[in-house]
């Protein structure tokens, strides 16, 4: 059975004896925890939630007006409808619902409470019934097998979204045994907080070494971020050992187009902004005379797209701005302004990421001098290009930057540039004759 196992399953049932919670142990008895709510308004969460997976629904619900005739149905999905929203949020992500009750897929219950989701803006990935007659035995009662093989065969309906179950059960196992091992550095005694939280403190200096911080949650922040590194390595291990593709489901090759290609790099490769300055840091720089001449560098043989903007990217180095080894300059009264080392770039955009736009970004790919391309991302409803060019590294002081970045490189596109930028400095250059 591959549901979530880190608690992102909900239970919804009004009658909690006779049919929630046999269920619920089938769920327990498989190591899947959940969430139950019998549906009454005020006993659900104070605010929506993020990360449910799957939600088990009754339609069924005591706290629905009553009503009868025709418009019984419409109150009915209605008030469970109103439930979901109440239970999961529009950020939440995708999630399948496995309708427990009376009803069927064939009904038109079920069809119209599906429909008033994605009125709702919440629509589910995947659905099916979990028909409760069809877990019961002879006798009427409910057969713990029975709803475990059930609910088995008819997960395999639920699609690509296996593949997310997959991976999010994977990156919990890598987070439980990563903490099962670290936490082991610390033997369990009386002083075991105390020696957890001087354990954290020394991860936190090893990070910043002579920088004091004030800031006790950035302390912290930054002795996860030594921890992050290692979990990486026992993530992708997970990733290995503990990830199969699920029973009767196979990858298959399909056409990705243009927009969601920038789009899936913008998910990969870039990140929102934090309101400080860190490697990575993508600036608007407005200076009209810059940004003619690196467009005339970036493209020497060919007329340059409309609408070039200029950019810096923040480049330096990670452990110097962690451990304040940025040199500074004094200015006003004893204020000081670290320097930093950027690159300019330019970027350019196109609405319908036309073959003209993309051969100028490939032209630059296939180069081997100064420039950098990257791209495309899909900013501001429009597929972008950005093309560093390493000829332009420079310092600015801090006080020169924009207060925040518009956007951020992650890491592994941005160890590439840091990379390339230190190679294209250190390059001797050839000058064999011809």
């Amino acid at each position: 059975m591959k549901l979530s196992c880190n608690c992102q399953v909900v239970v919804v049932d009004d009658k909690y004896e006779s049919d929630a919670k046999p269920l619920i142990e089938v769920l327990a008895k498989n190591s899947v925890p959940c969430l139950y709510y019998d549906g009454t308004v005020s006993k659900l969460p104070a605010k929506p939630m993020v990360g449910i997976r799957f939600v088990f629904l009754d339609l069924d619900l005591k706290g629905a007006p009553k009503s009868q005739g025709a418009g019984a149905v419409k109150t009915m999905v209605s008030y469970a409808a109103a439930v979901l929203c109440r239970l999961i949020s529009k950020m939440n992500g995708p999630y399948a619902i496995i309708f427990w009750s009376k009803h069927s897929t064939d009904d038109d219950a079920i069809a119209k409470t599906i429909k008033l989701c994605r009125k709702s803006e919440m629509p589910p990935v995947a659905f099916f019934d979990l028909g409760k007659h069809e877990c019961k035995n002879t006798e009427g009662e409910y057969d713990f097998n029975l709803i475990s093989d059930t609910l088995k065969i008819k997960l395999a309906s639920i699609g690509a979204f296996q593949l997310y179950i997959a991976w999010e059960n994977a990156l919990y196992l890598a987070s439980s045994r990563f903490l099962a091992s670290f936490s082991a550095l610390v033997p369990n005694s009386e002083k075991w907080s105390a020696n957890t939280s001087a354990l954290i403190h020394k991860l936190y200096k090893t990070y910043v070494t002579d920088n004091e911080l004030t800031d006790k949650s950035e302390q912290f922040r930054c002795a996860c971020h030594l921890m992050n590194r290692s979990f990486l390595t026992t993530l992708e291990q997970s990733t290995r050992t503990d990830i199969v593709l699920p029973v009767g489901f196979e990858l298959m090759k399909g056409d990705v187009d243009s927009v969601t290609t920038a789009k899936l790099n913008t998910t990969l490769f870039l990140d929102e902004p934090v309101n400080r300055h860190v490697p990575g840091s993508i600036y608007r720089v407005k200076d009209k005379n810059l940004r003619k001449a690196l467009t005339k560098i970036v493209f020497p043989k060919s007329r340059a797209p409309n609408g070039v903007s200029l950019y810096s990217i923040l480049i330096t180095p990670e452990c110097d701005i962690a451990q304040n080894k940025t040199v500074k300059l004094t200015y006003g009264k004893n204020k000081q302004s670290p320097i930093h080392r950027i690159v300019f770039a330019v970027m350019y955009a196109s609405r319908t990421g036309s073959a003209q736009v993309r051969n100028k970004f490939n032209d630059a790919k296939k180069r081997t001098d100064a420039r950098f391309p990257m791209g495309p991302f899909w900013i501001r409803g429009k597929q972008q290009f950005l093309i560093a060019n390493f000829s332009t590294l420079s310092l600015i002081e801090e006080r020169e930057l924009p207060r925040k970045a518009e956007f951020i490189l992650k890491r592994d596109l941005l160890f590439d540039l840091q990379t390339k930028a230190a190679n294209h400095v250190n390059r001797l250059g050839n000058f064999q004759l011809e």
